[in-house]
């Protein structure tokens, strides 16, 4: 996904890029609070759909920001290119259903949560 190559892009000091205007959204969500919440489900008798997310919606812009924020170190600009046909302009998910009934919510945020990838990466 996008924050794989995101930070991919940092740690190789390459150029990271946005399609059309980079204020498309997603509900950016580590991967530990997914873990977490496939735990929560299968020790649960709920037996539905759950939305798992943490309900923020994130531009690409904002991605790139927060990626430049953790390490200043060089300049992280978006390279903008032609937008893509059919691309979702706005994804985020209502988690309440998995709060309500796993007792399960996101418990790291962004700027954490890629502080840990860009650690991943960088080991």
């Amino acid at each position: 996904g996008v924050v794989a190559i995101f930070c991919g892009k940092l740690v190789e000091g390459g150029t990271p890029i946005a399609f059309g205007d980079g204020l498309q959204t997603r509900d950016y969500t580590f991967v530990d609070d997914i873990v977490s919440a496939n735990l929560a489900a299968a020790g649960s008798s709920w037996e539905g759909a759950c939305n798992v997310g943490t309900g923020t919606e994130t531009t690409v812009l904002e991605l790139a920001a927060a990626l430049q924020e953790l390490d200043g170190s060089r300049p992280f600009e978006l390279e903008h290119a032609p937008e893509r046909p059919g691309e979702v302009r706005r994804s985020a998910v209502d988690p309440s259903l998995a709060r309500e009934v796993l007792g399960w919510e996101a418990g790291v945020g962004l700027s954490e949560g890629l502080r840990r990838t860009l650690a991943t990466l960088r080991d």
